[in-house]
């Protein structure tokens, strides 16, 4: 009789386990289905052929981080772009935080000198500005590099190869530069800055800025020219289809939006940020076109 008390104190302490076990189990799903919806705005300038590529990795993050996305187009006036104004703005609508798209590197601490206690994730630039921010940006560094890859492998010992940029007072083009030039020195190449598109002459050219490229592409003896660039625009890639541009090497604007949400979302929930994440760039040539980076090349909106 003794054991089978025991027998029947045992089953009914295993059902019990079992029951708050189902409880419990019951609770995470229905905590799992209650996940907070995190609200996140994005700041971005009215044009720039990159923008579906950004737009693409930060709507796919969105879907898998449970975030509710909202976008704010800042257009350009004779000033340029008001990005101050729109942060601000949007910074009425209580947004858990914030991601800037072209802002000036390193410059856009409006919100905190503001008062806002909102976390910003910036894409591009180099350096964050405040405790509360981070910044996603390419490896500029790594940029320049790549980008003398393909130079070397179009030119000889002695020659002479023009870094052209109307952009020498940015960091990134600065870092993108001593990169090229680190690589193309060693090979025994000589290298001449310019920031004036009347000395890119009968030489190769390295063009670190997409406006620069832009304004050589319009010049009627361009297709005279070898131009290796940096930085996507729908422009440039038809060059290259034509033969007018030898290389581009491209930022991962996908990989750096999917990155924007997943930082901003850690931030929301005061986990550690990384200040500043670099990330590689890609290097296209014009047989590339039609091939693995068809996608990046011609996103679709």
């Amino acid at each position: 009789m003794k054991k089978h008390r025991e027998r029947i104190w045992i089953l009914a302490g295993l059902i019990l386990v079992g029951i708050l076990f189902l409880l419990s189990s019951t609770d995470l799903i229905l905590k799992e289905e209650q996940r907070e919806i995190y609200t996140v705005a994005v700041i971005l300038p009215e044009d720039g052929d990159a923008l579906a590529n950004y737009r693409r990795g930060i709507d796919q993050a969105a879907s898998m981080e449970n975030v509710d996305i909202y976008y704010e187009t800042v257009y350009k006036t004779k000033a340029g772009y008001d990005y101050e104004a729109a942060a601000l703005q949007t910074a009425e609508d209580n947004p858990e935080a914030v991601i800037l798209l072209g802002a000036d590197g390193g410059r856009e601490g409006w919100l905190d000198r503001a008062g806002r206690n909102i976390p910003v994730v910036s894409l591009g630039g180099v350096q964050a500005y405040g405790q509360n921010s981070c910044r996603i940006t390419a490896d500029y560094r790594n940029q320049g590099e790549l980008l003398a890859q393909s130079i070397l492998e179009d030119s000889q010992p002695g020659e002479r190869v023009i870094i052209y940029s109307r952009k020498w007072n940015e960091e990134g083009v600065l870092e993108c530069a001593e990169g090229l030039e680190s690589v193309l020195k060693i090979q025994g190449r000589e290298t001449l800055r310019v920031a004036d598109p009347g000395m890119v002459q009968g030489d190769k050219a390295a063009v670190l800025d997409v406006e620069a490229m832009s304004g050589l592409l319009q010049q009627e003896d361009a297709a005279e020219r070898q131009l290796y660039g940096v930085g996507y625009t729908s422009e440039a890639v038809d060059a290259m289809t034509e033969g007018r541009i030898q290389a581009l090497v491209l930022a991962n604007e996908y990989d750096m939006g999917y990155l924007a949400v997943k930082s901003a979302v850690q931030m929301i929930d005061g986990k550690a940020r990384r200040p500043v994440q670099k990330l590689e760039s890609i290097r296209v040539r014009p047989q590339d076109v039609y091939g693995q980076y068809e996608a990046v090349l011609f996103p679709i909106s």
